[in-house]
């Protein structure tokens, strides 16, 4: 299969389009018989406004393959990690708002919100959840922690979407870069 794909990309330059492939990945075998994976990079060679021959690059990209295979089940693992959590984790930026960036599945069992509802404030804001009198109290305990760069961790009321108020547990500090700048909150 990988060597019709090459052959006719090769076909199409040779027909004289003219214009390079991109990098097309086929697999390539061993003397063995093994295969692994390659990318393949082409370029016309053009004479005369006519193209008469084709170069290319050929790059091995087994170690790529094999961090993404990696990088892959990393997120499966914490993606089930997470579903199993009896709550919810967020990132969020340091605004009045709390402004969704990232809130997992878990909120909808807590909130009656979908995830999808709170990202960007689509729908509601976390701050609009917040039972009104406790909004400032953790705003300005947030702030006093960020700038100590400590933990944050307290209890308070929301509202959820069918009106009923629950108590959440929340834990979650600060992101800084590595100029010292904070990114969002998570927890």
């Amino acid at each position: 299969e990988s060597q019709e794909q090459g052959m006719r990309t090769l076909g199409a330059i040779m027909a004289g389009n003219g214009k390079p492939a991109p990098g097309l990945e086929y697999r390539a075998r061993r003397k063995d018989g093994s295969t692994f994976p390659i990318t393949i990079y082409t370029d016309p060679i053009v004479r005369n406004d006519r193209v008469v021959g084709a170069r290319g690059i050929i790059i091995d990209i087994s170690g790529q393959k094999h961090a993404e295979e990696i990088l892959q089940d990393r997120e499966r693992v914490l993606s089930v990690l997470i579903s199993n959590l009896p709550g919810f984790v967020y990132r969020c930026n340091n605004d009045r708002a709390w402004t969704t960036i990232y809130l997992s599945e878990g909120c909808r069992a807590i909130t009656g919100y979908s995830p999808e509802d709170f990202l960007g404030n689509r729908i509601v804001s976390y701050n609009d959840i917040i039972r009104p009198d406790h909004r400032e109290r953790l705003w300005q305990k947030w702030q006093a922690l960020l700038g100590r760069r400590e933990v944050f961790e307290d209890e308070y009321p929301v509202i959820t979407k069918s009106g009923e108020t629950r108590w959440v547990w929340e834990r979650g500090q600060g992101y800084f870069s590595e100029d010292g700048q904070l990114q969002f909150l998570e927890g």
